[in-house]
Order: structure tokens, then sequence, then C-alpha cells
């Protein structure tokens, strides 16, 4: 990551601890302080235990609120845990994420693929969402979650597809 990058880093997860103050005053927690402060964890220090902690969180204080269970999956992906990603991929689309959470989650996974290289699973998981959650009945056809997994991979006979990784 360089210099400039860097710096915007610092600076936003300053704002993000003034954010915090100001709802400890009004005697507030809530998810929009716990996660973007785990995706610092994760973006800064490479502090996936302690990024998970903060998204668990977020359970006591936003249970229906789809955006931590999104984040714990990206967590979840880097660890390499990709039985417990989908789960919550799965917790988090039953919960009907608007449109352009999904798209901003989208976008900060494919920020993170082209800025740290990888890891080449999270195309694979990446690709859960928009292919068993999607609305669109003919998109969806064939790729909506079964009673065993809810991830069905038409190439799961190629070595390295998710369903390879994962057991049923």
């Amino acid at each position: 990551m360089n210099r400039d990058d860097r710096d915007l880093l610092v600076i936003s997860e300053r704002l993000l601890e003034e954010y915090r103050d100001l709802l400890s005053q009004q005697g507030k927690e809530n998810a929009s302080y716990w996660i973007p402060k785990a995706m610092f964890e994760v973006v800064q220090r490479r502090n996936m235990a302690q990024a998970e902690l903060l998204l668990k969180k977020c359970q006591a204080v936003e249970l229906q609120d789809p955006s931590w269970r999104l984040s714990l999956a990206f967590v979840a992906i880097l660890r390499a845990d990709y039985q417990a990603a989908l789960r919550h991929y799965d917790g988090a689309f039953q919960l009907n994420p608007a449109i352009g959470l999904v798209l901003d989650i989208e976008g900060f996974v494919h920020w993170w693929i082209e800025k740290q290289k990888g890891p080449p699973a999270l195309y694979l998981v990446g690709a859960d969402p928009n292919l068993s959650h999607r609305a669109d009945r003919i998109l969806s056809q064939g790729w909506k979650p079964t009673l065993r997994r809810s991830a069905v991979d038409k190439c799961s006979s190629l070595p390295g597809s998710l369903t390879s990784l994962v057991p049923c």
C-alpha cells in the first residue's frame, strides 16, 4: 500500500474513533462503527482475529443487519474458512440485503483483490451471492441453494472449485 493510501486510512480511522466517541455520548452502539473498525483491522493490520471479534459484537446490537454477516464472510475467506463464509453469506441473504449494500461489499472485495492480489478464493466464494441469491429466476436457475450446501458449483468436478474445497 502506498503512503498516500496509508495516510488516508489513518485519517479515516481517527475520524471513525471520533464517531464512536459521539455514539458513546449518546449511549449507542451500532454496526456503523464496528464494521468499518473491523475492516481497518483487516486492511491496516492484517488482524483477522480482531476483525472477527469486532464483527461479532454487531450480533448483539444489530442482529437483523446483513452488513456484518457479509463482512464476516469476507474475513472467513481470508482465513480460508470457506464453510463459515458460506454460512455467513446465507445468513446475510436470508435478511434480504439492499442491492446497494451488496454492490458496496462487492466493490470492496474487488478493491481488495486488486490491491492485495488475492486470494483467488474471493472470486469463488464471491460468486455465491451472485449465483445462489439472485432474484432473477433465469440467472439463478440451477444455482439455487440446496438442502445440504448453499453454493452449487456447476464446475464442482474441476480441481480448485469451491465445492471441491467445501464438503457437503
